[in-house]
């Protein structure tokens, strides 16, 4: 038997870091991101920063992380990893590459 690793973070910390390794979309549903991407929402407005459009429907307005939850866990909740996107580009960037549309 090998013995228990120390946990580095807080058991909140392991759990937030559990559901981002997940696959599915748990993440999402956390009252952290949730918090968080309102927080985006109410900075830059739901207006697409890649194309301009803005969604009719608030449901379309996505919030996109920069540096992809897969690749980058660590900066899934940083506020300067974050940028809004409508449903179209969004699903057109992916997590292929790291674009950043924020006005420099």
């Amino acid at each position: 038997h090998s013995p228990k690793s120390k946990m580095k973070y807080g058991k909140k910390d392991n759990e937030i870091a559990k559901k981002l390794r997940t696959r599915s979309k748990s993440f999402l549903q956390t009252f952290e991101w949730k918090k968080l991407r309102n927080e985006v929402i109410e900075k830059y407005g739901r207006q697409c920063m890649k194309c301009g459009s803005t969604p009719k429907n608030p449901k379309n307005t996505h919030v996109d992380h920069i540096k992809c939850r897969k690749y980058f866990p660590e900066l899934a909740l940083d506020f300067n990893n974050l940028q809004v996107l409508c449903c179209n580009c969004n699903k057109f960037k992916g997590n292929k590459h790291s674009e950043d549309y924020r006005e420099k």
